[in-house]
């Protein structure tokens, strides 16, 4: 007898009267396939290549199959020729109606030159117009911002002669979203 824990205990002279009795189904001859995974007796099984362990047997009808799924008879763990006598059937190609053909070459060689000899001239014009154009805004921004800067320290400047309890800086939503503006360009 032998005792595991102090819960468990186990009985090896009663697992070897079940293996006689035949209560326990699984036998030493007993291997599995490595592609449906059932288990079977050795003599059923064949090694069709050079791996070992687990992926050592396989049924002779799971191979072959296989083998015309993938449209060859190589293994791809150890890479070597399944043996004896397998076969492959090419690899299916599915055509479908729905499929469409897509041409690519849209424009042909000629026009490739012409295109490209335009678009740096194009480009050259866009980025001096379109920087011409940040630096108008960044300068109308700057000139609104002053403004708005002087409108408010006029405003702080007589609101503190009225009234001492007001804090000396007000600013509104307005006047921040116009900084933020700014900042962001």
């Amino acid at each position: 007898m032998v005792v595991i824990g102090e819960e468990s205990r186990v009985d090896i002279g009663r697992i070897e009267e079940y293996e006689e009795e035949g209560c326990i189904s699984k036998r030493e001859e007993d291997e599995e396939c490595r592609i449906c995974h059932e288990e079977a007796e050795k003599t059923a099984m064949e090694t069709p290549c050079a791996c070992n362990g687990t992926l050592k047997f396989a049924h002779r009808k799971c191979i072959q199959k296989w083998c015309n799924q993938k449209g060859n008879i190589t293994c791809e763990i150890c890479n070597q020729i399944f043996t004896p006598n397998y076969s492959a059937s090419p690899a299916r190609t599915t055509i479908h109606s729905d499929d469409i053909a897509i041409d690519i070459s849209w424009m042909s060689a000629q026009y490739h030159g012409q295109l490209l000899a335009t678009i740096p001239d194009d480009f050259n014009s866009y980025s001096i117009q379109h920087s011409m154009n940040i630096t108008f805004c960044h300068v109308l921004i700057l000139i609104l911002m002053l403004l708005l800067l002087a409108e408010h320290f006029i405003m702080v400047a007589k609101d503190s002669i009225v009234v001492k309890d007001k804090a000396f800086f007000n600013v509104s939503i307005v006047q921040i979203a116009v900084l933020f503006f700014h900042v962001i360009l």
